[in-house]
């Protein structure tokens, strides 16, 4: 049954029934705490993030590209996370902004910016 005209939201020429309207996908409130400290931590050392689905962050470092995937200690990688990797595309598992800036510097642990010292200038 056709929805009478003006019942629903008008996009271009055609009318859509607004309970059928799809909204964007909000980030995992559970995701954001551990990705928002990476993330301000990453572009405090110069890179540009982007907050992205699979995998969690595209990172633009000195002209090199970086997928990272921000897990929890008990965290698994998804089944879409999974296949990327076994198709040979180069995602980062991390769980710190240590790891994280180890990823992009290219760096051990031992090396990187000491993380006291980086978090200072997240203030």
């Amino acid at each position: 049954m056709k929805a009478p005209r003006g019942s629903g939201r008008s996009i271009g020429t055609r009318e859509v029934d607004a309970s059928h309207v799809m909204t964007i996908k909000r980030f995992d409130a559970r995701r954001d705490e551990p990705e928002r400290l990476i993330v301000k931590g990453l572009q405090a050392i110069g890179c540009q993030v982007l907050r992205i689905e699979n995998p969690d962050l595209l990172i633009l470092y000195r002209s090199q590209l970086w997928l990272i995937e921000v897990k929890s200690p008990t965290g698994r990688q998804t089944r879409i996370q999974r296949r990327l990797v076994d198709s040979g595309w180069p995602i980062h598992t991390v769980q710190t902004l240590v790891e994280a800036v180890t990823v992009v510097m290219g760096k051990s642990p031992e090396d990187v910016v000491d993380p006291d010292t980086l978090m200072k200038g997240l203030g």
